[in-house]
């Protein structure tokens, strides 16, 4: 970038073009006058042309123009990191090539000063200044305030040098001739109240690129960005080797009020959070924007790994993750398979975390359309030493899968679930290591894309019904393949969550969840999403509100003190009558009721989910597969009112029915009969 100002400090100034010569040169044709005094004499007498972009009026008087001889000249300015040329009607007057210490010292940003005979175009003055310092700022200003009147005034920029200006130099250079300096200062000429240079620079450069980012980017009211860590984030890309990746520093900076027992820092050490993004870059403006607004988190132990073209939608993420001071990482994960593509992103991003903190007990994996709690650091906190002491564990959720925001439920409750809910969850570098080496073997090909990958939401019509094996076959008629674990209705494990639910995965290892859950899904489609599922499954879950909950009932969340806790609730609950409740009425149960109700419900085996899938359909509660249990005994919330289901005869809880209490059964028309057993 360059700008040309005329020096001269007693007459009114006139537009001075700026161009961007990243690529091409910058041609500034210019009329001067060869004579001295004429210059203090005349008050508007230059002309000033850009060929086929600018025209300027004469301004001289009439009765000057036969005493004033005048020529056009022809001006061009190349600035790049290695180099600087000017050259004036084709001759070269500077020709500087530069060498490592000159960009080296030039290489946070400044601008190099030239300034010109406007008769001979002799070089009167060179140097260069450091802007993004204040010394090298208050230098121009020095150097510039000697310059004599009538000079032409030559500033090449490096890496958003003009923006780095002080306003006292802006006001300067504007007041001798360059009107267009605010605009190049600024980058938006409405946000002059914005602070100059810093992280300040590289917000307005986004701002100037990129839009829908609301207050990021507005300019009387900029949202206050979380401050910048002492370390520059780190930005690259997979190609760089794991040395290059920076290492946890000072430890996790959790709020202060939490117990020392539950600290990360005291208890397990630091714990880093991994957002895991791809090219979408305004649902991850929302995530960070909040996640870096709650009590616990700290940019130097969060990393963003984006999936996508790095040279292409990914610069935008890139950029944006910048503004926030966190590490990032990207990669292009390839393949045309966007079931497969996912899954690969995720094993890299669980090997970039922990490779990124080689000394992180465990890493908290988040997706960048997930919005969290005031507590989701707290919440964390508290369970961190479980899963790191309880071998029984497989992982810790954010996020519950069976409650709703009418549920009214009790955020202070977690309970152990069969089921890896994930969306915001936290895994152990032990299970890490265990699972990685297992990851499934076509996710190390990408050329093999004919195999048919599906997620639970691939097995959905448009009415949220789901569809048959035969309706998810390719168009060359391939099903899925063995390596992708097929279940005993044909369906392939293929996305990274239901793998890892696999019983041979989890080997009888459960997660924590909460009963409020601490994320909320805000992004409303996705690879495996539409707006009706959304709507359906994601949009009434439950979320908590309350900063500052302290966990309860944690001394119990062990394999068999848990089993004991949920059989005196069983022993102490009201059992309801199968033959008369009906989930699907408005009076099933009393609501915000401190007793706990208990409704058994027919289910010989893990598969027979008929009757289950009626009362979670009729709860309006996720009813595609069954989830969220422990041994097949489920613990809900339905408006305020605790609720307990155990399936009956399934579950080893199954022996704590009374004789006379009927279990619940659904009319099943695909099979012969069907019965309220007692």
């Amino acid at each position: 970038m360059f700008t040309v100002i005329p020096n001269y400090s007693d007459v009114p100034r006139t537009q001075v073009p700026i161009n961007d010569l990243s690529f091409n040169p910058s041609e500034v044709r210019m009329s001067v006058s060869t004579s001295d005094e004429k210059l203090s004499k005349d008050e508007d007498k230059f002309k000033y042309e850009e060929e086929d972009k600018f025209k300027y009026e004469n301004a001289y008087k009439d009765e000057y123009k036969d005493e004033e001889e005048e020529r056009d000249v022809r001006l061009e300015v190349e600035v790049g990191k290695w180099f600087l040329n000017i050259t004036v009607d084709g001759k070269k007057v500077i020709q500087k090539t530069m060498n490592h210490s000159d960009v080296g010292r030039m290489r946070k940003g400044g601008l190099y000063l030239t300034v010109l005979h406007p008769s001979t175009f002799v070089v009167m003055h060179t140097s260069r200044h450091r802007t993004f310092e204040m010394s090298g700022d208050m230098e121009l200003l020095r150097v510039l305030n000697g310059v004599q009147p009538g000079r032409i005034v030559v500033l090449a920029a490096m890496n958003e040098g003009f923006q780095q200006l002080s306003d006292l130099t802006v006001s300067w250079l504007f007041n001798i001739g360059s009107l267009a300096i605010p605009d190049m200062t600024t980058g938006d000429s409405e946000c002059v109240e914005w602070p100059k240079g810093g992280v300040w620079t590289a917000r307005r450069r986004f701002c100037d690129r990129y839009e829908g980012y609301w207050d990021l980017c507005s300019c009387t009211n900029p949202e206050v960005l979380p401050s910048v860590p002492p370390h520059s984030p780190l930005t690259t890309s997979s190609s760089s080797s794991s040395s290059q990746l920076p290492h946890e520093g000072q430890p996790h900076s959790l709020v202060q009020s939490l117990s020392p027992h539950y600290s990360l820092t005291k208890s397990v050490g630091v714990i880093p959070t991994v957002v895991v993004a791809s090219q979408r870059p305004l649902c991850l403006y929302w995530c960070l924007r909040r996640l870096m607004g709650v009590v616990g988190s700290d940019p130097r132990l969060t990393l963003v790994v984006a999936d996508g073209d790095p040279e292409g939608g990914l610069r935008e993420v890139r950029e944006l993750v910048n503004l926030f001071g966190i590490k990032y990482v990207d990669h292009d994960s390839g393949g045309r398979d966007v079931t497969k593509r996912i899954t690969r992103h995720y094993r890299f991003v669980l090997d970039t975390v922990f490779i990124t903190f080689p000394t992180a007990p465990a890493a908290i994996i988040l997706e960048e359309d997930l919005y969290v709690a005031g507590d989701f650091y707290r919440y964390f906190s508290q369970t961190a030493p479980l899963l790191l002491n309880d071998p029984s564990l497989y992982c810790v959720s954010a996020w519950n899968d069976l409650s709703r925001r009418n549920s009214r439920g009790d955020p202070a409750v977690v309970m152990r679930s069969q089921t890896m809910a994930g969306l915001g969850w936290m895994l152990s570098r032990e299970v890490y290591q265990e699972v990685i080496q297992k990851w499934p073997a076509w996710d190390k090909d990408k050329s093999s894309e004919n195999v048919v990958a599906v997620s639970v939401e691939d097995m959905l019509g448009e009415d949220g019904v789901a569809v048959s094996v035969e309706d998810m076959l390719g168009e060359d008629g391939v099903a899925v393949s063995v390596v992708d674990k097929v279940g005993e209705n044909g369906i392939a494990f293929a996305d990274w969550d239901m793998w890892l639910r696999l019983p041979e995965l989890q080997r009888g290892r459960e997660c924590l969840v909460p009963e409020v859950s601490r994320t909320f899904h805000f992004g409303s489609t996705g690879a495996h999403l539409t707006a009706h599922f959304h709507a359906k499954y994601y949009s009434q879950a439950s979320f908590n509100v309350h900063p500052d909950v302290d966990l309860k009932g944690l001394d119990v969340l062990g394999p068999e003190s848990y089993d004991v806790y949920l059989r005196g609730l069983v022993t102490r609950a009201a059992h309801m009558d199968g033959a008369k409740a009906n989930p699907c009425s408005t009076s099933f149960l009393p609501r915000n009721s401190t007793t706990t109700h208990l409704l058994w419900f027919k289910m010989n085996h893990d598969h027979d989910d008929y009757t289950y899938m009626g009362i979670m359909s009729c709860l309006g509660l996720w009813n595609l597969d069954v989830r969220g249990h422990h041994r097949l005994l489920w613990r809900l919330r339905w408006k305020g009112t605790p609720l307990l289901m155990i399936a009956y005869p399934a579950s080893p809880f199954s022996t704590l029915k009374k004789k006379e209490v009927n279990v619940m059964q659904r009319y099943n028309p695909n099979k012969s009969s069907a019965s309220t057993t007692p």
